[in-house]
């Protein structure tokens, strides 16, 4: 007679530690085929075997119930463990799509809006080449009209500067002839000797481009009559500086003729009476700074007694027409000065317009 198979009992410590590895592992669901058959016939076989005691004697045993249970509860778990892994794949797989298409919708969005960026600019570019293209055949006609207008600029200076030279000319020609006729040969002396370099082509220093024959020819005819007349003319003479080849003579006033002071009024008279027709504000300024009270040069003019009363007239009457066109004021106490110091003249009180200018 075979041994009755031990059973553990439930609630017994071996069945706690059995149920305890159960769950920390994973056991096989079932056993091979062909032991649970050979196990099935033991028992069948002990079963048959047993008495009427031992049946009665032998509790039912749960062991085989309890694993089944645990199995079940084990494949329930890893069921649902696994639909929740699925769910999670597609809820993940939704949520991916989603992305890529908020991905794909931006991207094009972008790209659109960069295509249409680059669009832009582009449009930009060629309208700022054509607004350069314009700028730049705009200059090339101002370039060109300054171009045209220096030019012309250019030959109304060229014109007004050879009709000014022959005025001046002209002029210089008429003061000769009028300090000829008035036998003012000392005068007449320091206008030749500061203009033989405008009318005399054998001077050393001779430049004018300007010089009508006509003119130089009445020039030459003047001085000719001042060197018979005057007396006080002399020729100096003048060596070449590059290889002294040359020998050339020009007028001067005689020295130790007349005092210095003398020459210098001369100078200044001249001056004046050249400047006035081209440039009276000048001849103004000379008269009203060189011929003023107490500078020597007046006193010369009216008492020195060498120059004719045809100069003195002359001289009178160019002051008289400046102060008719305002550029000279004559003051209560007789004093000649220019109009733009008149305020000052008489802020000051001063009566010596010698003091003024030294001022």
């Amino acid at each position: 007679m075979s041994e009755k198979p031990q059973h553990t009992e439930p609630g017994s410590p071996e069945l706690d530690i059995l149920n305890e590895i159960l769950d920390r592992t994973m056991p096989q669901i079932s056993d091979p085929p062909e032991e649970a058959q050979q196990e099935s016939g033991v028992e069948a076989e002990n079963v048959s075997r047993e008495t009427p005691e031992e049946k009665k004697a032998a509790p039912p045993a749960p062991e085989k119930n309890k694993r089944s249970s645990v199995y079940v509860y084990l494949a329930v778990l890893f069921g649902a463990a696994f639909l929740m892994l699925l769910l999670a794949y597609f809820v993940q797989q939704r949520n991916n799509a989603t992305a890529l298409d908020d991905l794909r919708s931006t991207s094009t969005a972008s790209r659109q809006e960069l295509l249409e960026e680059i669009q832009q600019l582009e449009e930009e570019n060629e309208s700022l080449a054509q607004e350069k293209q314009t700028l730049k055949e705009e200059l090339e006609e101002e370039q060109d009209r300054a171009a045209r207008l220096k030019e012309t600029s250019q030959q109304y200076w060229g014109d007004y500067f050879q009709m000014l030279s022959w005025y001046d000319q002209s002029n210089l020609l008429d003061c000769l002839e009028r300090a000829n006729d008035a036998g003012d040969y000392l005068l007449m002396d320091v206008m030749v000797q500061d203009t033989d370099v405008i009318f005399n082509q054998s001077h050393p220093d001779f430049s004018n481009e300007y010089l009508i024959p006509a003119q130089e020819a009445q020039y030459l005819e003047l001085r000719e009559e001042l060197f018979q007349k005057g007396g006080i003319m002399v020729m100096e003479g003048r060596w070449s500086e590059e290889d002294r080849s040359d020998y050339t003579e020009f007028p001067v006033v005689g020295e130790n003729i007349y005092d210095e002071g003398v020459i210098k009024t001369a100078h200044y008279l001249y001056a004046i009476v050249r400047h006035y027709a081209i440039d009276p504000g000048y001849a103004a300024r000379l008269i009203a700074v060189e011929f003023g009270p107490n500078t020597g040069n007046r006193e010369i003019l009216y008492y020195g007694g060498v120059f004719k009363e045809a100069t003195v007239e002359w001289f009178e009457e160019i002051r008289s027409d400046l102060i008719d066109q305002e550029y000279l004021v004559k003051t209560e106490s007789g004093v000649v000065i220019l109009k733009d110091l008149e305020e000052q003249y008489y802020t000051a009180n001063i009566t010596s317009y010698g003091d003024l200018t030294d001022g």
